[in-house]
């Protein structure tokens, strides 16, 4: 410590001590002035010091410049004088520095360089420099060198919540003449998306008129750039107002009245240019760009593309004069196309059948020339609109071809040579009452026809024309036109527009003739087909007598009659005798299995022998009789086919297919009833018995069987018809028409079990069924709304009304009825065994509709019964019940009249009585699948709209609360842990819940046994089994707004999710889709719960089938029902009849041509593409778009 000097003290207490270190003063210095060293501190100053030679600080008084107290820091009266102010302890460094001229600097953290700098002479300010070379300059040091650097950072902050639109700006201003400023600009960030977690940042540029600000340009957060609009929707968008109609030949380009985006070259020199480039971002850069290019007074637009590995090249130019060039750059009319390659010029519509691509050749004034394309006929029409125009065709000046516009009248200048030739535009009616007909296409013999010009030795070439059984032609027509009816042949010639007659078998005169013999030896026998093929006609004849088959061999110029019992005996004599030798003949040993022939066909196999006689492959013949199918082998032997059952002996039906697989109907009464098909991959070398197990649910020796109505344990697809009346009417091998529609198969060779079929009817299209299919439904074609109103008034039994409980009182039969503690109680006031009260409610014929209730027997000696009794059809048949506890009954009905009428009725005597309850009818959609029959009861009210305008498929909506369809008893859909398919088409607006295809539960809404198939939120699969997480798809999700088709499959323990045609997710899979429980019940288009929102803005085509689909039938199953969902699209039979008469294949067009009392529907694929009105009999034949029909 110091050695104390002197001290002063006041009343003991120290107050000045003085020491060798300085004078320590405690308590308050109270003085006029203090000089330390040069620093003069003074008292209160009045007015600002001068002169001064030492630095000062000093409080301000009443000073005339500065408040009173304020405090003065100043330096020495020098302009190189400075103040600075430090910080630090030891080692002191600078943080500010006020200059003599009134610069101003703040210095960074080791008080070395000045970061924020004042130039008051310049009246600038630096941050990061202390060299301002503006107003405002900022610099900012980084080590970043490729990214961008925070330098200024401007926040707003709000009281409140803020909002998009929220945000920091900066604000310019200028000055106006009266020397105020006004805002002219303003830039700023704003939100365009915020929440509590997150904010995006969008930048504006605004400007002021008249100091109102309006935004004129935005770059959002998503880097969408928008002029005029604060909502762009792409990476540039250019709005404005513009009132101002468009001018082509405004010179200034209207630049301010529409939304422009404008791009000059200022030079005027020719092929200068301005341009829009593009360029891809891969390993080339390719670029395309599109170019305004400088010629002379006006531009030309060039088009230019590159190729990868090429050199970029134009494509296209229009040129200043409208002239177009494609593949040149100086076209010489309005449309040049040039290619060195491919030259060529292609109008499509798209796909579909409509519309019409078309190229118009128009003249000012409305009338025009034009060359169409009808898709639907596929038809190449060229058509003059002007009636006094013609069509020529020349070469050079000279008119080769003229069709004159007022008559039609074709002129040809030189003769016109048609080698083969098929005129279309037959229409010719011929009075004949047809059993059967066939068009006969000779190029599609083993040698093209040829055979047609090497006959000239035969008899019938060279026998007498113009005759009642020869017509005016000797050559055998390249296409034939052969009618059969039930006694004679005709031969029509095709190539002839008027189709005339060219020859006649007739059945004989007195006596005579090749089908007279059967006639005369066998009364009551008929003609029942005819085919043709190599030369060779074969024709069938049955009936209640005698048959056979007659054989007519134009190369060969003979004939021979096959039958059984007797061999086989070849005419003696040529086609000429046709109508008069009959009994001279050579005898053969082969027979065939029956006499009646319902059905003849006729293939040439691969391989066959060649015939010495006629140089051609000897062609297989198949015969169906009422015994089974006789098939003579090109070897010479026959085969017979039969069923091990005795009923099923007839056959009705024979086709060979196009892989030469060999189809066959057969059942009983004639082959017309009860039938089935079937088909051998390959024709058996020895006699072949069908054996059919009822019992094992077994087929044995054949390799495909299809059938109406059999177990599907037992048959590999179901054809379309009733079970009390198993009739195709007409079959092409793979595709079959019965009373109740038609049938269409796609064939899986050597798993026949895994195939699928389409049902056709005049109101409903089902699409493809696949496999083991348990339940098809919502591919109705009729777009009214389906409500779940219950046609009985108090079904419920909630109040004495018994209106729609009609007691039925007739001579012996009496009842009465009466509701007592909720319950209907049915009482027996006759005296027969029996007695009911009918329930009856409106229908729509052929409608299908549910009923359902409770049943128990009260007193009766027998039992409680429901049961149909008109205008409908139940199934199952009836339910019986003898017990006294209740029990549920529930029935698929389909109305056959306008009012369906069923009984509820008890079996006993006088007296006694039974109960019923909770009694329901109401409409219903109809389950296709035949076997199963499981209609869905209807919940809510369902919208149903057509899937596209003018189509007829309609969609089904579910998607209000309480809106769904319910298949009451699911045990028919029992998938196990076997494969399954379910598929469905839907168009969901936006997926934003979980959209239920299928809720499958014991209880609504429980998870105990519930399988349940949905699409999430985000369009994606999801699959939930029995007490097993749910599994969702990784891959693409289902699009909203459109159609698409969804599939869930599942193969070998390998779940597949597919959308269109694609498989989006694959996963192994192998739970068991029931988790070992029953009771099951099924909900279609909603879950359980019935929430809202849980369904599908529309659905349709739903089906479910316990066979995993391959990976080429979901292919063709989406390629085939896309053109369903078309504009204008046609899905059914043509008219409101389903009975289909006849039906023909035609595989040079692919397609159907389908037979009804309505006229004939042509189908491609599973679309209708046209149809006629006039009713089609019982044949159908066409061959490369030419058509007969009875």
């Amino acid at each position: 410590m110091a050695t104390r000097a002197k001290e002063l003290s006041d009343l003991g207490n120290l107050k000045l001590d003085v020491t060798a270190d300085g004078i320590e003063v405690i308590g308050d210095v109270t003085a006029d002035g203090l000089n330390v060293d040069n620093l003069k501190i003074l008292s209160a100053q009045s007015s600002t010091p001068t002169n001064l030679a030492s630095p000062l600080i000093y409080r301000t008084g009443s000073h005339a410049d500065y408040a009173n107290g304020d405090m003065i820091i100043q330096s020495r009266s020098s302009a190189s004088r400075a103040i600075y102010m430090l910080t630090g302890t030891t080692d002191p460094v600078n943080r500010l520095r006020i200059g003599g001229s009134g610069d101003i600097s703040f210095y960074e953290d080791t008080g070395d360089t000045a970061k924020f700098f004042w130039d008051a002479s310049a009246e600038s300010l630096g941050i990061g420099t202390d060299s301002p070379q503006d107003t405002l300059h900022v610099v900012t040091d980084s080590a970043t060198t490729d990214d961008t650097v925070d330098v200024v950072r401007i926040e707003a902050t709000s009281t409140g919540t803020p909002e998009a639109g929220f945000g920091p700006a900066i604000e310019f201003r200028a000055e106006r003449g009266n020397a105020s400023a006004d805002s002219v600009g303003r830039l700023g960030f704003v939100a365009d998306n915020m929440t509590p977690s997150r904010v995006d940042g969008a930048f504006i540029a605004e400007t002021a008129i008249d100091g109102v600000f309006t935004e004129r340009l935005r770059i959002e957060s998503t880097g969408n750039v928008g002029i005029g609009t604060d909502d762009p929707q792409s990476h540039l968008e250019i709005e404005q107002t513009g009132s101002t109609v468009f001018d082509a030949t405004d010179t200034s380009g209207q630049t301010g009245d529409g939304a422009t985006l404008a791009i000059q070259n200022l030079s005027d020199t020719n092929d200068t240019f301005s341009q829009i480039l593009f360029r891809n971002r891969n390993s080339s850069k390719a670029v395309s760009r599109i170019a305004s290019i400088t010629n002379g007074t006006g531009t030309d637009l060039a088009f230019v593309v590159e190729n990868q590995g090429s050199a970029p090249s134009e494509v296209m130019r229009i040129e200043k004069t409208g002239m177009i060039g494609i593949g040149t750059d100086d076209p010489s009319s309005l449309l040049n196309v040039h290619s060195s390659t491919a030259p060529k010029i292609t109008i499509s519509n798209g796909g579909g059948t409509s519309p019409n691509p078309e190229l118009e050749l128009y003249r000012q004034g409305g009338v025009a020339a034009r060359i169409v394309y009808e898709v639907a006929n596929k038809d190449l029409v060229i058509k003059n609109d002007s009636t006094l125009g013609n069509i020529q065709f020349k070469q050079g000046s000279a008119t080769q071809v003229e069709i004159e516009g007022s008559t039609g009248t074709v002129d040809v200048s030189n003769d016109l040579v048609a080698n083969n030739a098929k005129l279309k535009a037959i229409d010719k009616d011929i009075s004949d009452t047809a059993i059967d007909v066939f068009v006969y296409d000779t190029s599609k013999d083993s040698d093209g026809g040829a055979w047609r010009k090497r006959t000239q030795n035969t008899s019938w070439y060279n026998e007498t024309l113009n005759t009642a059984t020869r017509g005016s032609r000797r050559e055998f027509p390249a296409v034939a036109v052969i009618v059969a009816e039930t006694t004679q042949i005709t031969i029509y010639d095709g190539d002839d527009p008027s189709m005339p007659m060219w020859m006649t078998f007739p059945s004989g005169t007195a006596g005579a003739g090749w089908i007279r013999y059967i006639n005369v030896h066998y009364s009551n026998t008929v003609i029942t087909g005819v085919i043709a093929l190599n030369g060779i006609m074969p024709i069938s004849i049955g009936g209640s007598g005698f048959g056979g088959i007659v054989t007519a061999d134009f190369i060969s110029d003979n004939g021979a009659v096959i039958y059984a019992g007797i061999d086989e005996k070849r005419f003696i004599g040529s086609i000429i005798d046709r109508d008069s030798i009959y009994n001279t003949y050579e005898i053969s040993t082969r027979q065939i299995i029956n006499r009646q022939v319902n059905d003849v066909a006729m293939t040439v196999l691969p391989h066959a022998p060649i015939d010495a006689a006629t140089g051609l492959p000897i062609p297989t013949i198949a015969v169906a009789t009422n015994g089974g199918v006789s098939v003579i082998k090109d070897d010479g032997t026959v085969v017979d086919i039969t069923v091990n059952n005795a009923n099923y002996t007839h056959a009705h039906k024979v086709d060979f297919l196009n892989d030469n697989s060999l189809g066959m109907s057969i059942g009983v009464t004639n082959g017309i009833a009860q039938e089935s098909y079937y088909i051998f991959n390959s024709i058996p070398t020895t006699d072949n018995v069908i054996t059919v197990d009822n019992i094992a649910g077994t087929t044995q020796n054949v390799d495909e069987f299809y059938a109406i109505q059999h177990p599907n344990t037992l048959v590999d697809l179901q054809i379309n018809g009733v079970d009390t009346n198993r009739k195709l009417s007409a079959s092409t091998g793979n595709i079959f028409g019965s009373d109740e529609g038609l049938s269409i198969i796609d064939r899986k060779v050597g798993a026949p079990d895994k195939g699928m079929v389409a049902y056709i009817g005049s109101d409903y299209n089902t699409g493809w069924m696949i496999g083991q299919t348990k339940l098809s439904t919502l591919s109705d074609t009729s777009g009214d709304q389906i409500s779940s109103n219950n046609f009985v008034t108090n079904g419920d039994m909630s109040t004495s009304d018994t209106s729609s409980f009609v007691p039925y009182n007739s001579g012996t039969l009496g009842a009465s009825v009466s509701i007592t503690n909720g319950e209907l109680k049915l009482t027996h006031t006759g005296t027969t065994n029996y007695a009911f009260a009918r329930v009856i409610f409106d229908a729509e014929i052929g409608q299908v509709y549910t009923v359902k209730g409770r049943l128990k027997n009260g007193n009766a000696s027998s039992y409680a019964q429901v049961k149909p009794h008109s205008g409908c059809t139940f199934n199952p048949g009836e339910k019986v019940h003898s017990g006294t506890s209740y029990e549920d009954f529930y029935f698929t009905v389909t109305a056959t009249a306008t009012s369906v009428q069923f009984r509820l009725q008890l079996v006993g005597s006088n007296g006694q009585y039974a109960y019923f309850d909770d009694i329901v009818a109401k409409r219903a959609v109809a389950d296709r699948t035949l076997y199963n029959n499981n209609a869905l009861e209807v919940y809510g009210t369902i919208t149903k709209t057509a899937v596209a305008t003018g189509a007829d498929l309609v969609g089904y909506n579910t998607a209000a609360e309480n809106t769904r369809f319910l298949l009451p008893d699911a045990s028919d859909i029992a998938l196990g842990t076997g494969d399954f398919t379910i598929l469905l088409w839907v168009n969901e607006g936006t997926f934003n819940t979980n959209h239920y295809v299928m809720d499958k539960v014991i209880t609504d809404g429980s998870g105990t046994g519930r399988l349940y198939v949905i699409i999430d939120p985000n369009g994606k699969h999801v699959i939930g089994f029995p007490g097993q997480s749910a599994v969702t798809s990784t891959g693409a999700s289902v699009s909203e707004g459109t159609w698409q088709l969804v599939s869930f499959i599942r193969r070998s323990g390998v779940m597949y999710f597919g959308i269109n045609e694609n498989i989006v997710h694959s996963a192994s899979v192998s739970y068991d889709a029931e988790g070992g429980t029953t009771g099951h019940k099924a909900y279609i288009g909603d879950y359980s719960g019935g929430q809202a929102n849980y369904g599908f803005d529309s659905m349709a085509l739903f089906r479910l089938s316990k066979t995993g689909i391959s990976d080429n039938q979901l292919s063709k199953i989406y390629e085939d029902e896309k053109a369903l969902f078309q504009e204008n699209a046609k899905a059914t039979l043509y008219g409101s009849s389903d009975a289909v008469t006849a039906l023909a294949y035609d595989d040079d067009t692919d397609t159907l041509h389908v037979g009804t009392s309505a006229g004939r529907s042509d189908f491609q694929g599973l679309c209708r593409i046209n149809n006629t009105t006039r009713a089609v009999g019982t044949a159908i034949s066409a061959v490369d778009g030419f058509i007969v029909e009875e």
